[in-house]
């Protein structure tokens, strides 16, 4: 066990684009810095992303690694990225153990099992890659999923008539 070098509660940090506007914004609980192995962990991590197109997204876990420079965080256990509805994108979630998230390619990806849902979609398989640069969500491998159409009440089926 490694001495800590750094102690933070409730830290906030905010990211900045180019233009100065929010990019993305990070709390957590607290914020143990580890010099010996230049590691950063943080508890109860709470990211809030927003894509150059606007579309906004929030990553939580109970735990994230990072190297002191923060260009690699590593989410562990009940990782959960969340796009909530907003222009034409539908309400996503995300559900996995185990996630990096590569803050300078913009983009968070894994190797294990993932579940994905979306209005009348459940999606899962092994690994995943999520694209906040295109807002594109790729399972790796051994995919499965189901289709159940939403039911549209008979007050909107007379509305359309």
């Amino acid at each position: 066990k490694q001495p800590v070098s750094a102690y933070i509660t409730n830290a906030n940090t905010i990211a900045l684009n180019a233009d100065s506007k929010k990019k993305s914004s990070m709390t957590a609980t607290t914020i143990l810095y580890l010099a010996h192995s230049n590691q950063v962990i943080f508890n109860n991590p709470h990211i809030n992303i927003t894509t150059a197109q606007g579309i906004k997204w929030i990553i939580t876990a109970e735990k994230a690694l990072s190297n002191k420079q923060g260009t690699s965080i590593t989410l562990i256990h009940n990782v959960r990225l969340h796009q909530p509805p907003q222009n034409k994108h539908p309400d996503t979630t995300i559900k996995t153990e185990k996630l990096f998230y590569d803050k300078k390619k913009n983009i968070a990806y894994n190797h294990a099992l993932t579940h994905v849902h979306q209005p009348g979609i459940f999606a899962s398989g092994q690994g995943i890659t999520v694209d906040f640069n295109t807002n594109t969500i790729k399972i790796r491998s051994k995919s499965r999923g189901a289709y159940v159409p939403q039911k549209i009440s008979h007050s909107k089926q007379n509305q359309t008539k």
